[in-house]
């Protein structure tokens, strides 16, 4: 796969880490508690992040490159790939657990819708980063693996975001006596969030975040779920065994 060119974004101006450091330091007065020392301590420490970051995505999109995983990481992005997996969930649940099955999937799915914009609309545009494909340090160093780069900022991973939500959601929702559903959901939503970095698309640190995002929101509206729609399928299927 030949590498990438850099698309022009010179024309774009945005606004580096140390700009919105030093925006926060003088919107919150931060002068008052934070030596300068300190604050350029914090900006080494970002700059270290950063680097270590760079250094990961190259190994996983250059370093770990082979024949198989070119051919199945793309493919791993896509909805037809991902959608037959959660609407088995979904036949699954309304089979199982009829009404409750639907109370669970309406609630699964504002997990993701707030994973989903939470991400897009709030954290992309406030954080700005570019993605390695338009990041001008990687500059003919990225191997693009689909045909265009997409949307220009990359942190957090939507992908990851959603897939993490939907994964932990399920975990924290269904019954515990399902054994193979935690591991298999967590190398699910684990392999596609892999599969950002492999293609080019993102870093390691754009999924990382977004998996931490999209678990947080996925536990949260579990517990919603049980609290304002009564759903606790342990219980329920303790109840439904015979008495001795």
């Amino acid at each position: 796969m030949a590498l990438m060119s850099l698309v022009d974004i010179k024309s774009i101006e945005l606004p580096s880490l140390m700009d919105w450091l030093l925006f926060l330091r003088r919107t919150f007065h931060l002068c008052n508690f934070l030596s300068f020392d300190e604050f350029c301590n914090i900006c080494h420490r970002m700059n270290q992040i950063t680097a270590w970051d760079h250094l990961i995505f190259r190994s996983v999109n250059s370093g770990l490159a082979n024949p198989f995983f070119d051919l199945l990481m793309p493919f791993m992005r896509y909805a037809p790939v991902w959608i037959p997996v959660y609407v088995f969930f979904g036949v699954f649940l309304i089979y199982n657990f009829r009404w409750k099955g639907l109370y669970i999937i309406l609630f699964g799915a504002v997990a993701v819708l707030a994973s989903d914009q939470l991400c897009t609309a709030f954290i992309k545009p406030f954080v700005h980063r570019l993605r390695p494909c338009y990041d001008p340090d990687l500059a003919g160093q990225v191997r693009l693996l689909l045909g265009s780069c997409g949307g220009q900022f990359s942190f957090p991973s939507n992908h990851a975001s959603n897939h993490f939500a939907i994964a932990l959601y399920l975990i924290s929702i269904l019954p515990s006596n399902i054994k193979w559903l935690k591991p298999t959901l967590l190398v699910w939503a684990s392999l596609i969030a892999f599969a950002q970095v492999y293609v080019g698309v993102h870093f390691p640190l754009d999924v990382i975040c977004g998996a931490i995002i999209g678990s947080l929101l996925g536990a949260l509206l579990a517990s919603i779920g049980k609290v304002v729609a009564g759903i606790d399928l342990d219980k329920d299927l303790e109840g439904s065994k015979p008495n001795d």
